[in-house]
C-alpha cells in the first residue's frame, strides 16, 4: 500500500526539522576544548666565549749599567812624590845644523832645577844649565853657552810627571821621590834624546 501524500509531506517536514535542530545547536564552550600543545621552543644557542683582550707585555727593567770607574786625577801630588826642593844632575843635548839637520856639536850640561813651591799643580822655581863639556862633531864650531837661572813657566805637576817651559825649551820629566829623568823639545837648533837628563833630589 503506497503511503499517502500527506504522510510523505510530514516525513519531509520532520527530517527538515531534525536537520535544523542539529545545525543550530550551540558549539561547546571554548573552555571545554582542550588546547593543543604548542611545540617546544628550541633551546637558545650558547653565547660565544669572550675573546680575551690582548695584554701588553710586562715592561722589562733596563739592565743595570755598570758604573764607570772614577778617573784618577793625573795632576794630584802624593806625599811620597814631593817636588819641592833642589834637583841636580847632568844631561846631553846637541846643536843641529839648520840646513841639513846634522848634529854638529854635542854638549853636556849640569842642570839644577830648584822647585820653590807647588801651588795646586803649578810648580814655581828656576832652571840653571852650565856647559861642562863641549864636543864638536864636525869642522863647524859653536861656542859654549850657559843658561839661567831662568824662571820656569807654564808648569804642570802630577803624581809622577812634571812639565814646564824655559824660553823656547819645553821640558818633560817623570819622577819618583828622589829621582827624575826627562828631556826637552825646542824649535831652536837643539835636540835632546828621550830621558837624556837624570836629576836626583839634593838632601
Amino acid at each position: 500500500m503506497m503511503p499517502s501524500r500527506a504522510a510523505t509531506l510530514f516525513t519531509v517536514i520532520l527530517v527538515l526539522a531534525i536537520s535544523f535542530t542539529s545545525c543550530s545547536s550551540p558549539a561547546p564552550p571554548q573552555s571545554l576544548i582542550e588546547p593543543r600543545p604548542s611545540p617546544p621552543s628550541p633551546a637558545p644557542a650558547p653565547a660565544p666565549a669572550p675573546i680575551p683582550a690582548p695584554q701588553a707585555p710586562a715592561p722589562q727593567a733596563p739592565a743595570p749599567v755598570p758604573a764607570s770607574p772614577t778617573p784618577r786625577a793625573t795632576l794630584v801630588l802624593e806625599p811620597s812624590r814631593e817636588l819641592v826642593g833642589t834637583w841636580q844632575g847632568t844631561g846631553t843635548s846637541y846643536i843641529v845644523d839648520g840646513n841639513n839637520g846634522q848634529r854638529v856639536t854635542k854638549v853636556t850640561y849640569r842642570a839644577t832645577l830648584n822647585i820653590a813651591a807647588v801651588n795646586g799643580n803649578v810648580p814655581q822655581g828656576t832652571l840653571t844649565m852650565i856647559d861642562i863639556k863641549h864636543e864638536d862633531l864636525t869642522p863647524a864650531r859653536f861656542p859654549a853657552q850657559n843658561f839661567g837661572p831662568d824662571q820656569i813657566r807654564d808648569g804642570q805637576a802630577g803624581d809622577t810627571r812634571l812639565y814646564f817651559r824655559v824660553d823656547n825649551w819645553r821640558w818633560e820629566f817623570t819622577f819618583t821621590s828622589d829621582l827624575m829623568s826627562g828631556h826637552f823639545t825646542s824649535n831652536l837648533p837643539n835636540q835632546c834624546d828621550p830621558k837624556a837628563y837624570i836629576l836626583t833630589k839634593q838632601r
